[in-house]
């Protein structure tokens, strides 16, 4: 299946979920932190689906409780997109480092401390786009890829969390995110293809699964 078709069933799902499900029960409490941390898969659609391929993704973040079912979440992402070769030869890896902040709202939970729980998020921060250095080009129409730009940036997604016990858990997450390039940035692109037009969003799907642990206040 077309990566592209991936992403927009992947999306069209967590949004689904997002509309669709009750209202919390149990939530994350005032003063509680829960951190995150878990691997996956980073999925590029777009444009930055042109330019690379999907690859691993990584995720750390932690909440921290102001009210029942409200935190403040921060966290750090990482995806590492694997080349692509087109009519300019083989382009850069790319790598995407992100940093957001914003809320996380618990939807739905079980009646106890255990159960599963689903959460909606969102934030805003700043990516790191990073493209090693590659040749690209035929003929005399040669360029080098070798940048590192910082962007500004928007995540958000959807988390499911089973809870073995009050501290320890584990979660599956969907999410998607944005960032806004320059487009000079991106002109460079077109020497690995002449079919992509410089772009300025960049934009992704990571699914990432892993522990959660929850300290109380």
């Amino acid at each position: 299946m077309h990566i592209r078709r991936v992403s927009a069933i992947l999306a069209a799902a967590a949004a689904a979920l997002l509309f669709a499900v009750p209202k919390p029960m149990f939530a994350q409490q005032p003063g509680t932190i829960d951190l995150t941390a878990g691997a996956g898969v980073g999925l590029p659609t777009g444009s930055l689906a042109d330019i690379s391929d999907l690859g691993p993704a990584f995720l750390f973040a932690a909440d921290y409780g102001v009210s029942p079912g409200l935190a403040i979440r921060g966290g750090v992402g990482a995806e590492v997109f694997e080349s692509v070769t087109a009519t300019g030869g083989e382009g850069p890896t790319v790598r995407l480092f992100r940093l957001t902040v914003g809320p996380s709202v618990t939807l739905v939970s079980s009646a106890g401390e255990t159960g599963l729980r689903l959460r909606a998020r969102g934030g805003i921060g700043g990516t790191a786009f990073t493209a090693g250095r590659t040749l690209v080009g035929t003929g005399s129409n040669v360029r080098a890829i070798d940048f590192t730009e910082v962007y500004l940036a928007l995540d958000g997604g959807v988390d499911a969390v089973y809870a073995f016990s009050r501290s320890v858990g584990a979660y599956l997450s969907a999410g998607a995110s944005m960032s806004f390039a320059a487009e000079e940035d991106m002109e460079v692109f077109t020497f690995l293809d002449p079919d992509v037009e410089p772009f300025s969003s960049l934009v992704s799907v990571p699914i990432t699964a892993g522990v959660r642990l929850t300290f109380p206040r």
